[in-house]
């Protein structure tokens, strides 16, 4: 029995810790993994707004009830009692990680710029880059930038830039992390800008350290 969630929105969507593409679907891994689904408000309220959609394997799960139901599964201990869901885990700031990440490709001896749209609000604190080769010279700039003007400054304005030309070490990691979040709200996208100083083009990956504030 897979417990699988499907994204039925236009839009990318990060519930339970997931990043999930629209049209997309993802099947937990373990009962911990549909938990975190359960939880997760974002996630609830998608499936109340018909943007999400549960499967017990290929069989869809009809109504909200049931579907919260299916993905509670609750546990019983060794004597039948069940065993009672907690809050969802937060800091005494009201901050709950929601970690995402994203992929391009570098062309070779060019900059190129990789961008990843926020569907919701997030803090960021900082991510952690992987490539697949570097060249010995090669850079990143990390921007935050009104793609679609939602703000109104105009289209392609960059609201602010985190990093500026750092070089990329020989271990082909980079980790930058903050001692404060940056709020960036949903439909912003973070754009990293890499140099290229290779013969070859360069797979790109970064995962970004992301949180959701209750309040």
């Amino acid at each position: 029995m897979a417990k699988i969630i499907k994204n039925i929105s236009n839009d990318s969507k990060t519930w339970g810790g997931v990043f999930i593409l629209s049209g997309a679907s993802y099947s937990c891994a373990n009962q911990s993994e549909a938990r975190a689904f359960l939880i997760d408000d974002s996630f609830i309220s998608s499936l109340s707004g018909n943007d999400a959609e549960v499967y017990n394997d290929a069989v869809k799960i009809t109504g909200i009830s049931n579907c919260l139901q299916f993905l509670d599964d609750s546990v019983k201990d060794s004597d039948g009692a069940t065993i009672v869901r907690t809050r969802a885990f937060v800091n005494t700031d009201g901050f709950r990680f929601r970690g995402a990440s994203f992929t391009g490709t570098a062309t070779a001896g060019q900059s190129t710029s990789i961008d990843f749209k926020l569907i919701d609000d997030r803090y960021c604190n900082g991510g952690r880059l992987l490539v697949s080769q570097t060249g010995q010279e090669d850079q990143i700039t990390f921007q935050v930038v009104d793609k679609d003007n939602i703000l109104g400054y105009g289209a392609g304005v960059v609201l602010d830039q985190f990093i500026d030309g750092y070089y990329i070490p020989a271990s082909d990691t980079l980790e930058v992390k903050l001692d404060y979040p940056a709020k960036i709200i949903a439909g912003l996208y973070m754009r990293l800008i890499y140099k290229n100083t290779s013969l070859t083009d360069t797979i790109v990956k970064c995962n970004l350290f992301l949180h959701w504030k209750t309040a």
